[in-house]
């Protein structure tokens, strides 16, 4: 009776009491899923409103935790029915949900691992196993599709190390069909789920030890970084190299990434090889610097500051300006190259941080205050300003002082409280170098001045009270 009365005021407990579990069925007997199923359309159905995810997610971590409950008893043959059930019904109804910030995928995924811990309970039993199979297949379809959502990461790897000879021969059928579906040559999204098919195509492959089915495999699907990475594995450098040329040259970091392949197995001597032949093509920093360090460790200073200048010349920067320094003073050809390189950055406005910076390594800290006037004066903001004023507190405290009075000025005008805090960041800045330098004296008619300036700002007055201040 008591039940009836719970059900007649809340009808939806009705469904929980055809729900099965170990406690009321009998050992050995299958499972209806039907109830489930309902259980899991009723939550997916009303997955498009706003925060349903979070139900959603509820009702299959219910499910799950019911399968786990068969698990414990030792029915996995009921388990794998409800992990399928899930995985099945999730992957169809997916598209319901609203708005989902992974409360649901990570329940998808949970589903996913868990039926593949069920292949080692069905080992000797391949028609099971070929549903578990294509279960987690679709999983791994599904994911791919969708970009990547996380859901079954591990399956692959999974699949891959527990699949039969046989089982991964109908693999591979399966991924060749899943290829044949992306037709569009033009659109990111296919060359990104044909990578994703072939490398797990070519791990299945190489679990039978054929060498030249795999590198047949990998010339095939076009996918050149495993057949590189795969050729190098074997010491076939030359081969590799000639891979990387023809086909890993889409970007210079992409030829970054071989040549360091070809470094950490051992190969130097044909890694910068390798790259010494595309010289003239690389535009690449990263890919200038490994070639300058390998240059200048060879010896040859002379082409190690020619790949620093060509990376000056693109985008000056402090570390350049120092490699620079370091290979001219041993060349004898220093003191030209600097008033060169000084020169250029003077007669632009592009990167007085960088011209800052090198006044600042070189202890000219004057001149670095006259770089930092400029960036006031224009509309850089006050960063290398910032900078000057920090590495020169000690040598210039007056200065220094006076850009964070000025700067605390700026955020004051701009109003609000975030900007106000950030003010009273620069007066803090202020009256330590005023307590370092023992005059301390006037920094409480300074701070005086500013708060009567301000005195209808009570958000301000607030921060500076609440800094000490």
């Amino acid at each position: 009776a008591l039940i009836e009365e719970m059900i007649e005021r809340e009808p939806g407990l009705e469904m929980l009491l055809d729900l099965p579990s170990p406690e009321t069925e009998s050992p050995g007997k299958t499972i209806d899923p039907e109830p489930l199923r309902r259980q899991l359309n009723s939550a997916f159905y009303g997955g498009d409103e706003w925060g349903s995810a979070i139900a959603v997610a509820s009702e299959l971590s219910s499910v799950l935790d019911r399968a786990d409950s068969f698990v414990d008893a030792g029915d996995w043959d009921n388990a794998k029915t409800i992990y399928r059930l899930v995985v099945d019904e999730s992957l169809a109804n997916y598209e319901n949900v609203w708005h989902d910030e992974g409360e649901v995928v990570m329940e998808m995924d949970r589903a996913a691992e868990s039926l593949a811990d069920c292949l080692l309970a069905f080992e000797d039993e391949a028609e099971i196993r070929e549903e578990i199979l294509r279960s987690l297949f679709d999983v791994v379809s599904w994911d791919t599709g969708m970009g990547g959502y996380g859901v079954g990461e591990n399956i692959p790897d999974i699949l891959v190390e527990q699949a039969s000879r046989d089982e991964q021969r109908l693999l591979s059928e399966w991924i060749v069909e899943e290829m044949e579906k992306l037709t569009n040559p033009e659109s990111y999204s296919t060359d990104w789920q044909r990578e994703c098919w072939g490398r797990m195509l070519l791990q299945l492959t190489d679990q039978d030890g054929d060498i030249d089915a795999y590198l047949h495999q990998a010339r095939t699907q076009g996918l050149y970084r495993p057949l590189f990475e795969k050729l190098v594995q074997l010491d076939r450098v030359d081969e590799a190299v000639e891979v990387a040329i023809t086909h890993l040259t889409e970007t210079d970091y992409t030829f970054l990434e071989s040549a360091k392949s070809l470094e950490s197995a051992g190969y130097l001597k044909q890694a910068v090889e390798m790259v010494e032949a595309r010289i003239i093509q690389i535009k690449d920093g990263r890919l200038l610097a490994w070639l300058a360090e390998k240059r200048e460790r060879q010896g040859d200073g002379e082409g190690a500051m020619e790949l620093h200048l060509r990376r000056w010349q693109q985008h000056p920067s402090l570390d350049d300006y120092q490699n620079l320094e370091r290979l001219g003073k041993r060349l004898g050809q220093w003191q030209a190259l600097h008033d060169s390189l000084l020169i250029d950055l003077t007669a632009s406005n592009h990167h007085i941080d960088v011209l800052a910076q090198i006044h600042l390594y070189r202890e000219e800290w004057d001149a670095a205050w006259e770089v930092a006037g400029k960036e006031q004066r224009g509309y850089w903001g006050g960063s290398v300003g910032d900078e000057v004023a920090k590495a020169t507190e000690s040598h210039r405290p007056e200065q220094a002082v006076e850009h964070y009075l000025s700067r605390a000025e700026q955020y004051i005008a701009q109003r609000g409280r975030n900007n106000y805090a950030k003010a009273t960041g620069f007066l803090q800045k202020a009256r330590k170098i005023r307590e370092q330098t023992g005059v301390l004296n006037t920094w409480q008619q300074t701070m005086s001045n500013i708060r009567e300036t301000h005195r209808k700002l009570p958000a301000l007055l607030d921060e500076l009270d609440r800094a000490g201040l």
